[in-house]
């Protein structure tokens, strides 16, 4: 049965691609195909800038409900790092944070865990002749895991470097960005344990070195990034390679792209292959998928190699102002040979922007594991409720 709701959710998208963002892919309901439009980081993430502040105030957070009759004029100017207080024209800075309170388990006794998933803190400076010049940083926390070797400081660190780079307008639609920062690549989904992020080296730690070509058209964006990869690891697990992402407006709110990200160290090459779809259905609806392929290959014996496979596909309902309903469906196949399980997984949630600033998300999550000998794990339904904040 979850075998045939998966196919269905699966047929479903492909069908929707025949037809006819907040911080987030989603928003693309609202319109927004393009992250630079409201990001400073044109392949999204990171800081937004102040027509993305702008957007969340007056058009995607619900009225604070100790003033539900304030005028999105009143948002707008309240919607700055420190309200009103305008800051420089030079200088934006940020702090976000995401908690989260996961129960592994809703049938079982197991206790509550809480998660410090996300603290960060940066800023993004603006300088030069019509403000074409900029440099942005970021320090991000990392809670330290049990398993923590305490004669090895580089696993007790908390505090680590996210991203930091210059970034450079070189024409009315086109960017060059230079040093650390996310791989250009799919959907670009904030669940960053998601199968399109960390399953395949996208994840909240993923960032490498290097130097990112954006060029945006009236229909189509296209992102370059030659990387050296993180030149804090040590170099023969440090992965080189080339990353390219391409989109195009088939139609209004709605956009195909293609990825490619290729690169190697001296013990393992990745190859990673993504066709992806975004669209806004209606009214702030929207509908995400994507579906690639996988490669490890080996170059040291005690890497294992893996041909896989893996779809990603969301839905949002926009429910009222502020108030939206999501459903996430993932697959995963790390090896694809007749002997190896399906992994399966399936969401349900609610996200409320109760103002601007905050978000609170709880979602239901099931998995599944499919064996070739029709041997199914025990399913598992976990709580999240997640608590975001940002300044």
């Amino acid at each position: 049965m979850v075998k045939f709701i998966f196919y269905f959710c699966l047929f479903w998208n492909l069908i929707l691609l025949r037809s006819i963002a907040y911080a987030y892919p989603e928003f693309i309901g609202v319109g927004y195909t393009t992250c630079i439009t409201c990001h400073f980081n044109g392949s999204g993430g990171g800081p937004l800038n102040d027509y993305g502040r702008s957007l969340f105030a007056v058009e995607i957070a619900d009225k604070p409900f100790y003033y539900s009759k304030m005028k999105n004029e009143y948002l707008d100017k309240i919607s700055g790092f420190l309200g009103r207080q305008q800051l420089e024209d030079w200088v934006r800075p940020y702090i976000k944070a995401r908690q989260l309170l996961y129960s592994p388990n809703i049938y079982s006794t197991t206790p509550y865990q809480n998660i410090t998933m996300q603290l960060a803190v940066g800023s993004t400076f603006i300088f030069g002749q019509d403000a074409k010049n900029q440099i942005n940083f970021e320090m991000g926390y990392v809670p330290q895991p049990k398993s923590a070797d305490k004669n090895k400081p580089e696993q007790l660190k908390n505090w680590i470097s996210r991203e930091y780079y210059y970034r450079r307008q070189v024409s009315d639609n086109s960017w060059i960005y230079v040093g650390f920062m996310d791989k250009p690549f799919g959907v670009k989904t904030p669940d960053h344990t998601a199968v399109n992020r960390a399953r395949i080296g996208f994840g909240q730690n993923d960032q490498a070195h290097g130097i990112l070509y954006h060029l945006l058209n009236e229909n189509w964006e296209y992102f370059g990034f030659a990387y050296a990869g993180h030149l804090e690891q040590s170099s023969d697990i440090r992965q080189t390679g080339l990353a390219n992402m391409l989109e195009y407006d088939v139609a209004e709110k709605q956009r195909v792209g293609f990825s490619v990200n290729y690169s190697q160290s001296t013990i393992v090459k990745y190859t990673r292959i993504a066709f992806h779809h975004k669209m806004g259905v209606g009214e702030q609806h929207a509908l995400l998928s994507e579906i690639g392929l996988s490669q490890d290959k080996a170059f040291d014996s005690t890497v294992v190699e893996k041909n896989g496979i893996y779809y990603f596909g969301s839905g949002w309902i926009h429910l009222r102002r502020g108030l939206n309903l999501t459903s996430q469906i993932e697959y995963y196949k790390d090896k694809m040979t007749q002997t190896h399980p399906e992994n399966l997984k399936w969401g349900l949630g609610l996200i409320y922007f109760p103002a601007q600033r905050f978000e609170f998300r709880t979602t239901l999550v099931t998995a599944r594991s499919i064996s070739p000998t029709n041997s199914v794990g025990a399913d598992g339904i976990s709580w999240q409720n997640q608590l975001h904040f940002s300044f």
